[in-house]
């Protein structure tokens, strides 16, 4: 499920972010899976699915996560320690959405 979620991640960044000139195809995408699942292949059209899926619905941070986040920014050590808890929420959220997809 984490090899799986940081894929997804990087898709998202990939699919939806104006500094990448070269958007990932779906066949790059089910290459740069192979052999996640116990050194097997999920399948394709698992995949393909979670491919259309990022691509089309971008994964975003609420609103006032990002709030917290630019917050956090400003303040020493306390702000670094709630970095790191939203970027733990985070992570748990992606996780999350992607064991339900």
């Amino acid at each position: 499920a984490y090899i799986t979620t940081y894929a997804l991640l990087m898709l998202n960044t990939d699919a939806h972010s104006a500094q990448i000139k070269h958007k990932m195809t779906v066949d790059e995408f089910v290459r740069n899976n192979r052999g996640i699942n116990g050194s097997e292949d999920l399948p394709r059209e698992f995949l393909v699915t979670l491919y259309d899926r990022i691509v089309n619905n971008e994964i975003k941070m609420k609103d006032d996560d990002a709030s917290a986040v630019a917050g956090a920014a400003l303040g020493g050590a306390a702000g670094r320690r709630r970095k790191e808890q939203l970027y733990a929420s985070e992570v748990a959220r992606s996780v999350q959405k992607s064991q339900e997809l």
